[in-house]
């Protein structure tokens, strides 16, 4: 794949996937929403839904950029039983499970770098933001909020050199 919004995309997929308590990774098309009463579309829970939903560039001489994104991944998880204090532990421990989920995660993309050590074209996760949806369908669901760098030199300008040599004569007079 040549665009970078893709190869992020495809890179945290697998990095996502090695939280083995998730059992879907897919972009976000609202597959956790109420689309007027119509299904939503089928996932596995719990789910992580990835967006690239915002990025600023700027400009670096001869048409390359440089790139901060924002990564939205949301976590969801299915309803669950109460985590009241009068619950069972083992009833709670399933209703609260999901900050489980969300710590592993987190410990898999903090200062990840999709492309390894090498840093040629991603910087490392940063998370800067994580908060809970307030929804009627008692879904839970958290959007935790990363930023990564990144560099675009597709469109630099290619500048060819021609090789120039340089005669010199005696013909020039340097006595003036």
């Amino acid at each position: 794949m040549n665009s970078q919004f893709a190869n992020l995309f495809l890179l945290l997929q697998a990095r996502i996937a090695t939280v083995t308590q998730i059992k879907h990774i897919d972009q976000d098309f609202g597959q956790m929403e109420d689309h007027n009463g119509n299904n939503r579309p089928p996932v596995s829970w719990p789910c992580c839904l990835i967006d690239i939903n915002s990025t600023t560039f700027t400009d670096y001489s001869q048409n390359a950029q440089s790139a901060i994104a924002k990564v939205v991944l949301r976590l969801g998880f299915p309803p669950y039983s109460s985590s009241a204090s009068a619950t069972p532990t083992e009833y709670k421990e399933k209703a609260i499970a999901y900050y489980d989920i969300e710590f592993l995660l987190h410990q898999a993309l903090q200062g990840w770098s999709p492309d390894g050590d090498t840093g040629d074209t991603f910087g490392h996760m940063n998370r800067i933001s994580a908060a809970s949806e307030n929804r009627e369908d008692f879904l839970r669901v958290r959007a935790i909020t990363y930023d990564i760098a990144f560099e675009d030199f597709s469109t630099k300008t290619q500048i060819t050199l021609t090789p120039y040599t340089l005669n010199l004569t005696d013909e020039i007079d340097y006595n003036i």
